[in-house]
């Protein structure tokens, strides 16, 4: 193989290399949306409460296929309640203290690759179980986008839409209801590690095309 043929073929393999890494990090990212290790901030109330209280709901991947979740309660409560999402189903499991049941799909995230009248299951604290939202509409919180969904008992809830997480709203169900008010977010942090991440994808094919360099230059030598 001359010289030229080779840089040829090198340049192809790395254009192809970084093509499909970008694909499947790009598509994998646009549709989980969640950061490794991002909080969000609430105030939460609801209808027994005077006072909301803040709580703090935490993102930690533990593999390929499950987030963990943490939901600690602050003020007079001070509790922490745990469990485990499918990234692909958005399905709880290993529920503990207190949180979603198992089986549920978690209130507090949803795919960012969602349109306009999708249909949503979202966790109901006080029907105890699963409720299907309509994605009803769009809007602006701050400089965030967000969709707005309902369901049939008068909820109103926002998500944000790079992200996928619960922003604002208020879940009803006959006279029970519970609030959520943002209070802050680390999911925009330049230190934020998204899952599974771009940069990942990039530096295996990074290395991948250098393996093949390397090993192509030694065998013209020989």
């Amino acid at each position: 193989m001359n010289k030229s043929k080779l840089t040829n073929y090198i340049f192809l393999l790395i254009i192809f290399s970084l093509f499909f890494s970008h694909i499947i990090a790009i598509g994998y990212s646009n549709e989980v949306g969640i950061t490794n290790g991002m909080y969000v901030n609430h105030t939460h109330s609801d209808h027994s409460m005077m006072v909301g209280h803040p709580t703090t709901v935490t993102f930690s991947k533990t593999s390929d296929e499950f987030f963990h979740v943490e939901w600690w309660w602050g003020g007079s409560y001070q509790m922490t309640g745990s469990w485990d999402v499918n990234i692909n189903t958005r399905i709880i499991s290993n529920m503990q203290n207190f949180g979603p049941t198992d089986g549920s799909h978690t209130p507090f995230w949803i795919y960012t690759d969602v349109s306009l009248n999708d249909q949503i299951i979202i966790y109901n604290h006080y029907q105890g179980g699963d409720t299907v939202f309509n994605i009803t509409g769009e809007a602006m919180y701050g400089s965030m986008e967000v969709w707005e969904l309902r369901d049939a008992f008068g909820s109103v809830v926002w998500y944000e839409k790079s992200k996928g997480f619960l922003l604002n709203g208020t879940q009803r169900y006959l006279t029970d209801w519970q609030k959520f008010e943002f209070e802050g977010t680390n999911a925009f942090s330049k230190k934020a590690e998204i899952i599974p991440g771009y940069n990942y994808f990039f530096l295996i094919g990074l290395l991948l095309v250098s393996a093949i360099v390397i090993l192509k230059n030694k065998s013209i030598r020989e």
